[in-house]
């Protein structure tokens, strides 16, 4: 691991027969603490799949021969298995030895089409779900599984893997999906984020209280979305990859609207920090963009996102108005890459890469500068 330091100017309900669980195991323990990935993304050779677990301690990658999961605090393997075949879906319960496998790549271990809990410790499979289509998309979040097939979430208990929901969603190829549990004053609520039935809807699920409904987020395909980690918020993009925009989940609307660009990209991730004052994302041109979510008027000046000096012809040129982000920046080789923030530190971008690289950037806040505080190999 080598470490450095550099400077840079930013550039419903009811089970169908074909969803059905062919197979469960009682060997499945109760009482694992669960978490949801940040969005991933597909990538040929070294690295099929790449992902953040919910806090942001750990990431995981699955390869052409298995799979990794790493600390991202301190930068160590925790674990890894070789196998004789391809993993597309890594999803770790918590800080366990339990995590959730989808086959992949050339030669796959496990069918695309199943969901494999693979117990580490004890190197073997406590568990194997069974569907009729390939699982897109696999989240755990506190004793839940969520299931992301191409047009339907399904989402289980971990205790006895018995259905509590599903849901039909608009086409959703890569997956996308979002889920949080929060407790406060002994009120326990579940919040889905998903696709809705039509193109670019977003559907906001309590589960608990048996409140639902769709937002008309974007006019086209959503390609990223992702909720805080209180579960207040939510951020959507479209396939376009010019506009983000953040969304309260308790009434839908719109709380801010943020600007990437004007020419069209691949949004690989998003996410927000611990205390919803900022949020991040990367795109598949290996560039990096950090906004701020603080209201302008209640915001200090290095806290306020950029906007055009030309924004006075708004009325003529309705983007000149947008927020554009903070800061910006791009990674060596400019390679796509999944980000997030440190759970230490809310100035701290961590970045994994497909190609098999890690970074640490720190944002310096009040000047249009990063830092490179450390770069790594995984896998």
């Amino acid at each position: 691991m080598n470490q450095s330091t550099q400077y840079f100017k930013p550039i419903t309900k009811n089970q169908s027969n074909e969803d059905m669980v062919k197979s469960v195991s009682s060997e499945v323990p109760s009482d694992s603490t669960m978490y949801y990935s940040t969005p991933v993304i597909d990538s040929p050779s070294p690295n099929i799949f790449i992902g953040f677990n919910d806090d942001n301690n750990c990431f995981f990658c699955g390869t052409e021969t298995g799979f990794y999961v790493y600390n991202t605090n301190q930068f160590r393997e925790r674990f890894h298995r070789e196998f004789d075949g391809g993993i597309g879906i890594v999803e770790i319960f918590g800080k366990s030895n339990i995590v959730a496998l989808v086959g992949g790549g050339t030669h796959p271990k496990f069918s695309p089409t199943n969901v494999v809990l693979w117990d580490d410790y004890q190197n073997k499979v406590l568990t194997n779900l069974e569907y009729s289509k390939e699982v897109r998309a696999v989240r755990c979040r506190d004793k839940k599984i969520m299931v992301v097939l191409h047009n339907k979430v399904l989402l289980y208990n971990f205790s006895d893997l018995h259905m509590i929901a599903q849901y039909e969603t608009y086409n959703n190829p890569n997956g996308l999906c979002a889920i949080v549990s929060n407790q406060s004053n002994n009120n326990y609520k579940t919040i889905l984020a998903i696709p809705g039935g039509k193109m670019g809807d977003l559907r906001i699920e309590f589960l608990e209280l048996k409140k639902s409904f769709a937002i008309a987020a974007h006019q086209n395909d959503l390609s990223q979305i992702c909720l805080s980690i209180d579960g207040t918020l939510c951020a959507t993009t479209s396939n376009r990859g010019t506009l983000i925009r953040i969304w309260n989940t308790e009434d839908g609307t719109l709380r801010k609207e943020l600007r990437r660009g004007i020419d069209q990209v691949n949004i690989l991730s998003l996410a927000f920090s611990s205390d919803n004052s900022n949020i991040c994302l990367s795109s598949d041109k290996g560039t990096i963009h950090i906004y701020s979510l603080i209201d302008r008027q209640n915001a200090q000046e290095h806290e306020k996102n950029k906007k055009s000096s030309l924004s006075f012809m708004k009325r003529y040129i309705p983007y000149l108005a947008s927020e554009w982000s903070l800061t910006s920046f791009s990674i060596p080789g400019n390679q796509a890459s999944i980000c997030c923030f440190s759970p230490n530190d809310n100035n701290i971008i961590m970045i994994i890469t497909k190609e098999g690289k890690f970074y640490q950037y720190r944002y310096i806040p009040g000047q249009d500068m990063v830092q490179l505080i450390k770069t790594a190999h995984y896998g």
